[in-house]
Order: structure tokens, then sequence, then C-alpha cells
């Protein structure tokens, strides 16, 4: 049986802007508020039974996104983590034009992902499912 929770990631238009530049991210280029309140939701929501996010590559998702044309949105997205807590399968809250769209931007989030595998109430390792949104902002148009 798999468990499901729900998460935010923000990727704005600051970090998007030095990500566009090259540069890396620093602290004070990351909406705060934003990032508090992602912290607080995810404090809340945490469960036992699910995955927990260890980390995200969000400077890699970002290129991503931007090379497939994905500018200003938010993007839901359910990911499918095994025991061992690797992503394996991925959904999206919306359909593509082009299942290579789909396609990439799965890969993406596979590759940028790490999970610490859900628990059951033994603490065994087990497969479970991981589920969220993505919002990208971004003030620019990149060259491809």
């Amino acid at each position: 049986m798999s468990s499901l929770i729900f998460r935010r990631t923000a990727i704005i238009g600051a970090t998007a802007a030095a990500l566009a530049l090259g540069g890396p991210l620093a602290a004070n280029e990351v909406d705060e508020a934003r990032m508090q309140a992602a912290a607080t939701a995810s404090a809340e929501s945490d469960q036992a039974g699910t995955p927990q996010l260890k980390s995200i590559d969000r400077e890699i998702l970002y290129r991503r996104m931007m090379q497939l044309g994905m500018l200003t949105q938010v993007l839901g997205y359910k990911l499918s983590v095994d025991a061992e807590g690797k992503a394996t399968q991925c959904s999206f809250s919306r359909e593509f034009k082009s299942a290579y769209t789909t396609k990439r931007l799965c890969a993406a989030f596979i590759e940028t992902t790490a999970f610490e595998p859900a628990r059951d109430e033994g603490g065994k390792a087990m497969a479970g499912t991981y589920e969220g949104e993505i919002e990208i902002a971004s003030f620019f148009q990149p060259s491809r």
C-alpha cells in the first residue's frame, strides 16, 4: 500500500534571474516568506508511511523546464518512490501536447529528487507516493 503526501516548491523570479546569469543561488535571492510558508506546511503534513523529500536540485529542474517552454505556471506532480528512496515513475496535473515534453520532464524530476523512503509502522522501508506542486515564475524569455 502506498501513502500520499502533498508539498509545494516555488522557483521564483529572483532565483530564475540568478540561474539565467549562471550565478550561484544565494539565500537572500530566495523569497523567504514563501520558503517559510512551505517549511511550515511541510512540518504540518509530515506523516508516517510517506516518502520524505530529502533534496531537489532546483537549478537543473528549472533549466529543464525552461528548455521545455514552461515559463510561468504551477504544475502538480506525483512521484512513485521505491523502498530505496528512488523516484521511479511520475505523472502531472496536466497533459502536454507532446509525449516528448512529458518524458523529458519526468526524467528531470526523477534525476533531480532524492527521498527518504516511506516507512511502515514497524520502521521497515516501503514504496510510497510523493505529491506536490512546483511553481515556476520567470520574468524573461530564455534563449534556446
